[in-house]
């Protein structure tokens, strides 16, 4: 019985110690998993006292502390050679080497970057010089030096300072410490503040961070002009925008938006480009020219588009446009019988708030989701052949691209917008982009009925149950979802965790012993 008790209890003792040894291991994998997190999002960590070249001022430096408002920067090299003191005083207030420092602060570093140095320049303390690795204390000789020595601002007993040999990195204090009056070199260092600067990591660089960006304009010929075509713009801000509007007889092609550094040219309808945006750095756009317009004719016939003209509206309340009117004998499947009468095109968009359907108004609230309905409109394009009277054409042999400008009354920051459509009983989900600048919202449709112009102000992700969706093929930039677990939370949770399970191992160890 003894011997099984003790084998037991030897048993139990082994299992805890067991438990003791996996617990600890994984709270140093835990530790050891904070201090990759920390210096995962710390940009200077790989270049602390390391021989690595950082660039500030058009000049080369060593990065040897932070925090988290400042660096301090040691010059690469000797920067000249001086005298400590003349007079024999190792004392480094108002001596020569530190009126050599401050002149080299004055005449070298740039006025625009003075105000992001702390207090000036200065030379390293022992203190400080001990902090560092021999590599970063290595440098050449100065210029004028005597030997490969250079001055720290510490004084060694009562007539010689603490030097450091430039060729091994070797500090020279005690009885290898200097008198004053030898010619050695200067390498100061500075405390750079944060606040208004911005680090490179590609290149290593720290400079001053852009108060504002310049937009230039080119190209657009054949075109008015309304707006500044070269701008100063603060950052964070959008810029003016800029219209082109093509000359009589004059069209712009179609094209895919330009974007660069982003501000975006896009083509509004065949007359009208936008330029607009807010721009990330200094950006040159071109915008193509405006080109004469083709003569659409077969025996003196034509195909033209009078939307928003006075032929077919008194008041266009929302400066409708069909975009690809270029397309229209395609789109309408005109013959060249008709087009040689001559056919004239028209998209019309009237507001029906107050006659809309009860059955419609049911369809497009179960197809709205997390929008709100803004506007019911009456949405009809016509086709008139000759003289013959105009005719509605219900759908088209592709899609109708049309624009529309939003409402005074719905405007507002940060909100989007989509077309409600309902057709034959059907009600469909249209997406388009709108401009919040000129408030143009750009959509495609192939069918032509009532519509409701619907909005959020918030986006979130919904079903879209049984609506159909048409997306349109603009581009809209979207955001990266990410999983990252290094969190300093999830660690210390884990942390706790594991040391809560190793009291309640002790706990149930003890109670078996």
């Amino acid at each position: 019985m003894g011997s099984s008790k003790e084998v037991e209890s030897m048993r139990l003792k082994l299992k805890r110690i067991f438990g003791v040894l996996l617990s600890f291991m994984l709270v140093l994998e835990l530790f050891s998993g904070m201090l990759m997190t920390v210096h995962a999002d710390d940009p200077y960590a790989a270049l602390k006292n390391v021989r690595t070249v950082v660039h500030f001022d058009n000049k080369e430096w060593y990065l040897i502390d932070y925090d988290t408002s400042s660096v301090t920067l040691l010059s690469k090299e000797c920067v000249c050679a001086s005298k400590f003191n003349d007079n024999g005083s190792n004392e480094y207030s108002n001596s020569d080497v530190e009126e050599a420092v401050n002149l080299y602060y004055t005449e070298s570093i740039s006025e625009n970057v003075k105000p992001e140095v702390v207090n000036r320049m200065f030379l390293l303390t022992v203190e400080q010089l001990k902090e560092l690795s021999a590599d970063v204390r290595k440098c050449s000789q100065a210029v004028g030096a005597n030997q490969n020595l250079w001055w720290s601002s510490s004084a060694d007993g009562s007539s010689n300072v603490v030097v450091v040999n430039g060729s091994n990195g070797n500090l020279m204090e005690g009885m290898w410490s200097y008198g004053p009056t030898n010619m050695f070199g200067v390498r100061p260092a500075l405390k750079l503040k944060l606040e208004n600067m911005v680090f490179s990591s590609a290149t290593n660089t720290f400079s001053l961070k852009p108060t504002n960006y310049s937009v230039t304009i080119s190209g657009g010929a054949n075109a008015t002009i309304n707006g500044d075509t070269s701008q100063n713009v603060s950052v964070e801000q959008a810029m003016t925008s800029v219209i082109y509007k093509a000359n009589t007889g004059y069209y712009f092609d179609e094209f895919t938006d330009i974007t660069s550094n982003g501000i975006t040219a896009t083509r509004t309808d065949e007359e009208t480009v936008t330029v607009s945006g807010i721009p990330t750095a200094d950006t040159t756009i071109t915008i193509p020219d405006a080109v004469v317009k083709p003569t659409s004719t077969i025996d003196d016939g034509f195909v033209r588009d009078i939307t928003g003209s006075d032929e077919v509206v008194e008041n266009d309340l929302y400066e409708t446009k069909i975009i690809n009117n270029s397309e229209l004998r395609t789109l309408l499947s005109l013959t060249d019988a008709e087009i040689a009468e001559g056919v004239n095109v028209w998209l019309d968009i009237q507001n029906i708030d107050e006659s809309v359907s009860k059955t419609d108004v049911k369809l497009v609230q179960n197809a709205c989701h997390d929008y709100s309905v803004g506007l019911y409109l009456d949405v009809n394009l016509f086709k008139k052949v000759g003289s013959n009277d105009a005719t509605k054409v219900t759908e088209t042999n592709g899609k109708v691209k049309a624009s529309i400008v939003i409402p005074e009354s719905l405007w507002k920051s940060g909100r989007t917008f989509e077309i409600i459509r309902v057709h034959d009983g059907v009600a469909t989900a249209i997406e388009g982009t709108y401009d919040e600048n000129t408030h143009v919202f750009t959509f495609e449709t192939d069918k032509f009925s009532t519509y409701a112009l619907a909005y959020k102000d918030q986006k979130t992700s919904s079903d879209s149950g049984n609506v159909v969706s048409e997306k349109s093929n603009s581009p809209v930039p979207t955001s990266p979802k990410t999983g990252d677990l290094d969190d300093l939370g999830l660690w210390y949770f884990l942390i706790i965790v594991s040391i809560g399970g190793l009291g309640l191992l002790r706990y149930k160890s003890r109670r078996f012993i």
